[in-house]
Formats: C-alpha cells, sequence, structure tokens
C-alpha cells in the first residue's frame, strides 16, 4: 500500500497542471470502487458486535497510519493552500463513512450500496450550484429519471421503506460535498495532501467520540479493521487522482459499478440479493448516467460536461 501512495509525490503528472485525461479518471474510479466494496465488507462484517464510531476509528487509524508514512517518505509536507476547506472535505468524507457504516448495519450491502447512488445526483446538483457548470435541457429530463430510479430504491410510504435507508441517502449527500469540494481545490492541491487532510480529519473526530463506545477489539477484529483501513486508503487515493483528470460528474455515471461488487460480495459472504424494486431502480439510474456520457461523447463536446 505505501509504495502506491508514494506514487503520488514520485510522479510529474501529479503535479498541479490538470491534463484531462478522462479514459484515465473513469479507470481510476472503477478501481476505486472496487477497494470501497471491499472495505465495506469489512464494516458490514464488523457492524454486527463493534459499534458503527469504533469502525469508523478502526479505518481511519489505518487510513492515517498509511497516509502519514506515505508523507514522510515522500519528503513534502502536506501543506495545502485551503487548510480550511480540505478540512472541511475531509469531514464530509467522513460523514459519509460513518453513515454507511450506520446503514450497513441495518441493511443488506447491496441494498445500502444501491441507495446511496443517489449521490451522482446530489453532486451534477452541487456542481450546477457551487462550480457553476452548466447543463443541457436533455439532462434534466436524465435528472428527473435517476430522481426516480432512486424512489423505486428508497420507496418511502411503503411497508418495504427501510428507515435505515436515511442513513444512505445522507452518506450520498456527504461523498457528494466532498467530491465537488475536490474537483474545486484539484489545481491548487496535489493528491497526496488531500489525502492526509481527509485521513488525519477523520480520525480526530472518530477518536474524540471513541471513549463513548470503545469495546476491546479481538485479534481478529483489528485484522479486519486494518484491512478495512488499507482499502479505504488506496481507494480514496484512486479516487483523488481520477478527479485530475475528469470532472466530478463526467466521473459520476460510472459509480454505478459498484452495486455489481457489492452484489456479488453480499451474495459470497453474506447470503444477501437485492430485490428486483431495488435492482429496477438501480437500473433506471445507471442507464441515465450512460446515456449521458455516451450521448456527450458522441456530440464530440467535451466529456468534462456536467452530467
Amino acid at each position: 500500500m505505501a509504495d502506491r501512495l508514494l506514487d503520488v509525490a514520485e510522479h510529474p503528472d501529479l503535479s498541479p497542471t490538470v491534463v484531462q485525461r478522462p479514459l484515465r479518471g473513469i479507470l481510476l474510479v472503477l478501481l476505486s470502487l472496487m477497494s470501497f466494496s471491499c472495505s465495506d465488507c469489512c464494516a458490514k462484517y464488523l457492524s454486527a458486535s463493534l459499534p458503527s464510531i469504533e469502525i469508523a476509528w478502526l479505518r481511519y487509524a489505518a487510513f492515517t497510519l498509511l497516509a502519514t508514512i506515505a508523507v514522510i517518505a515522500s519528503g513534502r509536507a502536506p501543506v495545502t493552500r485551503r487548510p480550511g476547506l480540505a478540512c472541511f472535505r475531509g469531514l464530509a468524507m467522513f460523514g459519509s463513512a460513518i453513515f454507511f457504516i450506520m446503514a450497513l448495519g441495518r441493511m443488506p450491502i447491496a441494498d445500502a450500496t444501491a441507495t446511496s447512488f443517489s449521490s451522482p445526483l446530489i453532486i451534477t446538483l452541487l456542481a450546477i450550484l457551487v462550480l457553476g457548470e452548466k447543463i443541457p435541457p436533455w439532462r434534466w429530463v436524465m435528472l428527473g429519471l435517476g430522481v426516480v430510479g432512486m424512489l423505486l430504491i428508497v420507496r418511502p410510504g411503503t411497508s418495504a421503506f427501510n428507515p435505515a435507508a436515511i442513513f444512505a441517502l445522507l452518506c450520498a449527500f456527504s461523498w457528494a460535498t466532498g467530491a465537488v469540494i475536490t474537483r474545486k481545490m484539484h489545481e491548487a492541491e496535489i493528491p497526496l495532501t488531500l489525502l492526509f487532510y481527509t485521513a488525519v480529519a477523520g480520525f480526530a473526530v472518530s477518536t474524540v467520540l471513541l471513549p463513548y463506545v470503545w469495546q476491546p477489539p479481538t485479534w481478529q477484529q483489528w485484522a479486519i479493521g486494518t484491512t478495512m483501513g488499507c482499502c479505504t486508503t488506496l481507494a480514496h487515493w484512486l479516487v483523488i487522482r481520477a478527479h485530475r483528470h475528469a470532472g466530478a460528474s463526467v466521473l459520476a455515471p460510472f459509480s454505478y459499478t459498484q452495486l455489481l461488487w457489492s452484489t456479488l460480495f453480499g451474495m459470497a459472504l453474506f447470503g444477501t440479493v437485492p430485490g428486483a424494486t431495488t435492482l429496477l431502480g438501480a437500473g433506471i439510474i445507471i442507464a441515465t448516467g450512460l446515456y449521458g456520457y455516451f450521448r456527450e461523447h458522441r456530440a464530440g463536446r467535451p466529456v468534462s460536461a456536467s452530467v
């Protein structure tokens, strides 16, 4: 893991100069989602016996240790021009992690992942409001269809509604906030700095809360928690690099592939399968996102355009 993180400091293409390489950004996001799914499986397993805050602390302890090793080995001080914004991004990512862990403890991993798919919709809206990105009228139609898909997954007001879906939606909002901040900061920061701030912010908050919920972990829980932290570190680093090659709204549609990993891992490790309505809703959201990407590609427009 450490040598992967050191790559941030050693490669010239990670300098503050931004080069749009959308296909590279997409590949990095796909790899990050597999890593996130592995981390989620670890959190799902631990949620049966440990409090959510403690699980988050285990994740961020390993995350912070690896990020610190990478900073020391790189010889670069993790100095940012906008420390307040970097810390806020870290808190947003921590919020995403803790809300998702809370959801995992109360619903199947694939269902929690499908519910969190609302984050690309939120990313698009925040990109418009915060980053000033413009979108054509047909994309509003795609957004509307995406909302329909989200409602099919969550099914509010019905007997199938799981209150834990609220945690997954809060996770989506926190993640979207962090993703938009990442795009806003990418011209002035190197990935290693953002990675370090993300780790430290989450570790600091979870450490403050930890004494109120602490339960001594077994050696097996320590091992699973360490694995979870390694997967999380790799995933965050890949996300940061991806956003240096493509816009947040370009990468958003490909986040849906995480449902594939979550479904496969859920079936193999926990014996759970998402329901037909959940898959239908997820399918609608995936279709709208991919349609938007390929329409822009065929039209010859810059792929960094908003979803």
